[in-house]
């Protein structure tokens, strides 16, 4: 008895997570998985607390994301 009950649960559990995939794949299609990789091979290693990462997230959002800012110009040319 206990076991139906149990597959029940699981059928509709993998029904729901098929439905969820399905429903990723057009995003997924076009994201670039080797930024992404990049910039998680970034992140320290060890972030301390998830309320450090969440304010660092907050205060510097693409700098959390991809990293430094661009190294500013030195010199402005005017042509």
């Amino acid at each position: 008895m206990r076991l139906e009950k149990l597959a029940r649960i699981w059928t509709v559990f993998f029904g729901e997570v098929q439905g969820t995939v399905a429903g990723l794949k057009p995003g997924l299609v076009n994201m670039i998985f080797d930024s992404l990789n990049q910039t998680l091979a970034q992140r320290p290693p060890n972030p301390g607390s998830l309320d450090d990462v969440l304010l660092e997230l907050k205060q510097y959002p693409s700098g959390f994301l991809f990293g430094n800012p661009p190294s500013r110009v030195k010199e402005v040319s005017t042509i």
